[in-house]
């Protein structure tokens, strides 16, 4: 096992390429703060965090002791 690396923060986790690069950076030893503003249970319970980044205070409690930030996320478009 790897040797446990950074905290690092991945916004839009619960998309297609978040979900890829959390899976990548674990199995590199990371410590990753998985966000998204749209977590299933099951997310939620693997330990995502809900967020909207849009948010002053969720995005600082999201960023808290992060050394590096991947950033996926995306805004919504209405419709």
């Amino acid at each position: 096992m790897a040797t446990l690396q950074g905290r690092v923060c991945v916004t839009g986790a619960g998309g297609q390429a978040g979900r890829a690069v959390v899976r990548d950076l674990l199995e590199h030893g990371y410590d990753v703060a998985a966000t998204d503003v749209v977590a299933s249970r099951d997310d939620l319970e693997a330990g995502m965090l809900r967020a909207d980044l849009t948010d002053y205070g969720q995005a600082l409690g999201a960023l808290e002791g992060a050394e590096a930030v991947v950033h996926l996320a995306k805004f919504r478009r209405p419709g």
